[in-house]
């Protein structure tokens, strides 16, 4: 059964050399590879033709794309056969006829086969900013998979948050709090700049992109926090509360969770701050308070009565995940102040 399926494949590949390969051809070889039985000889040749099909210019994305899903399974089943597939594929990588798609999915497969090599700086750079949305959004998402320096990758990020496409603005803010978390900037400047871009973004028209803004305003402002001496650490913690609260009454769902999911997670705040929350009047002290707002050429300041009745909009939400994100938020701040836990206490007794 084996040599006449391998027969009848290679005999389909070998019909119509300048086309795809058909339907029929790629049930052969599917059936072929899917068996763990099958002979080493087999899997050199059906290697071999998939090769030799894929390096073909003349061959269209959709085809390049079947291929490689083939060669991915064949890796997968026969783990003797890896460095074979990863050299078939990298060098379809390489060569001038590959498309930008053909390319990135190229690069997809050997990251799923962690072939760590193939990738590093100048194939991320030669791509995120070729015009196909699918492929530098791709490539954003799985920027932690490439050998770049931080200050390039923050450069890449900063500027893809300005770009047309929600998805990308999206992904590039994404790609900014992941970076955030996994390395230490000792530039504060540069993060500050990130910080405002960030919070430009929560007034985006799309709600994916607010959501993604406020967690890169979180990600940011904690690394902008500890970046801080003692004092202008309270401050820049405060400021970054009172930007997220003033997210919590949003009119996407999405983003109103995502805000108090973003609250719960400061870990410093002025106990006056926490007590406005579930006030809707603001000590006189607080009321001529501001911090940081929107920063553009000319800054904007952020009143502390922002944070004004947060907690009480999210325990009033007409939306169960909202009034859930918001009680878990209530919790993890209560450790912050006595004064706060108590006040926070009798609300939820009102509320139930």
């Amino acid at each position: 059964m084996e040599n006449q399926l391998l027969t009848e494949f290679e005999n389909a590949a070998a019909n119509i050399p300048d086309s795809p390969l058909p339907l029929r051809a790629i049930n052969f070889v599917l059936s072929l590879v899917s068996n763990p039985s099958t002979t080493d000889s087999s899997l050199a040749a059906i290697l071999k033709t998939l090769t030799q099909s894929l390096q073909n210019p003349n061959h269209r994305h959709s085809h390049h794309r079947a291929i490689l899903s083939i060669l991915h399974l064949l890796a997968r089943r026969h783990p003797h056969r890896r460095k074979d597939v990863i050299n078939s594929i990298q060098s379809f990588s390489l060569l001038p006829s590959t498309s930008t798609r053909s390319y990135a999915e190229a690069l997809s497969a050997l990251l799923s086969l962690s072939a760590t090599d193939a990738f590093n700086e100048p194939e991320f750079l030669s791509l995120v900013f070729r015009p196909c949305v699918s492929v530098r959004i791709w490539l954003l998402r799985n920027a932690n998979s490439f050998a770049m320096r931080p200050s390039v990758l923050f450069t890449v990020l900063f500027g893809l948050t300005k770009d047309p496409y929600p998805n990308m603005r999206s992904a590039a803010l994404d790609g900014l709090s992941g970076l955030c978390k996994c390395i230490v900037v000792e530039d504060k400047s540069l993060i500050q700049g990130c910080y405002f871009r960030a919070v430009e973004l929560l007034f985006d028209t799309e709600d994916t992109v607010r959501c993604s803004a406020i967690c890169a305003v979180s990600e940011c402002g904690h690394s902008l926090v500890a970046a801080n001496h003692e004092k202008s650490r309270s401050d820049w913690s405060d400021t970054l509360f009172v930007q997220l609260c003033s997210m919590v009454r949003d009119m996407s769902v999405k983003v109103r969770i995502q805000a108090f999911n973003s609250l719960g997670n400061v870990e410093l705040v002025s106990k006056d701050l926490l007590l406005l929350t579930l006030s809707k009047k603001a000590s006189p002290a607080m009321k001529e308070k501001n911090f940081p707002g929107q920063f553009t050429t000319k800054s904007s300041k952020l009143p502390a009565s922002s944070a004004a009745f947060a907690f009480v909009n999210g325990l009033e939400d007409e939306f169960y995940e909202v009034r859930s994100s918001a009680c878990r938020a209530l919790q993890r701040l209560t450790i912050l102040s006595a004064d706060f836990a108590g006040e926070a206490i009798d609300l939820l007794v009102d509320v139930l």
